[in-house]
């Protein structure tokens, strides 16, 4: 009899395990929390929509932010005129949250899963806490933008070339330590408020950047660039054009990296390759195709044309290495493709991928009334679409030879006469 009652009560369990397995199979288990908001017994349909609405109500107050008695509030969303170019500093992945929570008792292993079940149950404690994806770096830059007054930048010691009479004298400028904001504390901290949904301003830290180098290390290294002024004038070729780089041009190049060590500008080297990109650069032009609606024919057609530009990365180099290294001091330009955007292909559906042919003839001299019909007979054969195998005639595209068409007669020879005629 004992026996027998331990397999009806475990019977009676499995069935009661069962049953409510199936009661939540398109819910969520009960006790299961997202952050601070319910969602348990919820379908995941309608878990997002209060978890969004929640993060929606939050996040659109923006996040306070607090320094020396200033408040700036960010919007987690920064818009710009141009919405290609607006971006999210702060970001709830709303689906993989309610997702987390669905699978709330449902792990692998039927100790564990109905060990997560009984708990939200019993205790409602099954949180899956809110976690935000924080753009840092473009936060840090906003903050900082507002509070400029606030804060200081961090200036390296620089060299600064005089070049007034010809020759070139070094001026060292000291550096500068700068106030900058503490952006790993600040990201932590905004993650905290975010997963509490707390509105209150969060404290800003900041720390003090001093310069790598000092002015000292910086006249150090002056020797060396003398000798790399050496190296001037350096010459960039390409075809058959050649342009120089003089020993003050060079002086105006050279800059520091945060070692103190000598380097090149590469601000100042694209200043100075404005004006010969203006000679040789070509943009890329993206393939056009666009049929009109009504007639069903070809209004444009561009095929792509391939550009070209200064490779401005590989000049750089190149001229590093002819000015510190042992490079020769002539630098032929390196120019790369630039490429469409948009194939040919890409602008239909038609199988229409490349121009097949061109074909030019000149009438010149021709009087005016055949101009005109020549004109004529290019605009009723421009843009028309023939499709794969289909017959295409030109006199059937061409016709009727008549006035209402827009020709107009013309001189032709007949027999020994020559007579106006369509």
């Amino acid at each position: 009899m004992f026996g027998a009652s331990i397999i009806l009560l475990l019977g009676a369990v499995g069935v009661g395990a069962i049953t409510y397995e199936r009661a939540y199979e398109d819910r969520i288990f009960p006790g299961v929390r997202i952050g601070s908001i319910p969602v348990g017994e919820l379908t995941k349909a309608d878990a997002t929509t209060r978890v969004q609405k929640v993060i929606d109500a939050y996040l659109s107050n923006g996040i306070s932010y607090a320094l020396d008695g200033n408040t700036i509030t960010m919007n987690p969303l920064v818009s710009a005129q141009d919405p290609d170019i607006a971006y999210e500093m702060i970001d709830v992945d709303i689906a993989a949250h309610v997702d987390a929570a669905f699978a709330v008792g449902r792990r692998p292993g039927l100790a564990a899963a109905w060990t997560e079940r009984v708990r939200g149950a019993v205790r409602d404690e099954q949180i899956v806490p809110i976690q935000a994806t924080i753009d840092a770096e473009r936060l840090e830059h906003a903050l900082t933008e507002n509070l400029r007054s606030k804060l200081t930048t961090m200036e390296l010691p620089a060299l600064v070339a005089n070049t007034a009479d010809g020759t070139v004298r070094w001026t060292i400028r000291e550096g500068r330590a700068g106030r900058v904001l503490d952006r790993d504390a600040i990201r932590r901290a905004t993650e905290l408020r975010i997963a509490s949904l707390d509105p209150a301003a969060i404290p800003m830290t900041t720390t003090l950047r001093e310069p790598p180098f000092t002015a000292a290390a910086v006249e150090a290294v002056l020797p060396a660039i003398d000798r790399a002024l050496a190296r001037a004038p350096l010459t960039i070729t390409h075809d058959t054009h050649r342009w120089a780089a003089t020993r003050e041009t060079l002086a105006t190049w050279m800059t520091l990296d945060d070692r103190a060590q000598p380097t090149l500008n590469p601000d100042a080297i694209a200043e100075f390759l404005a004006p010969i990109a203006r000679t040789i650069e070509s943009p890329a032009e993206n393939a056009r195709l666009t049929i009109d609606p009504q007639t069903k024919r070809v209004r444009e057609f561009r095929s792509a044309r391939v550009g070209t530009r200064i490779d401005r990365e590989a000049t750089v180099a190149g001229l590093h290495a002819a000015v510190f290294g042992t490079a020769p001091p002539l630098i032929p330009l390196p120019i790369v493709e630039a490429a469409p955007t948009v194939a040919l292909g890409d602008t239909n559906d038609l199988g229409i991928r490349e121009l097949l042919g061109v074909g030019k003839t000149s009438f010149k001299g021709s009087p005016v009334n055949r101009r005109h019909n020549i004109g004529i007979g290019t605009s009723l054969l421009n843009g028309l679409l023939i499709a794969p195998g289909e017959d295409f005639s030109t006199v059937g595209a061409l016709t009727p030879f008549d006035g209402s068409n827009g020709y107009r007669p013309e001189l032709v020879i007949k027999g020994r006469k020559t007579i106006p005629e369509f």
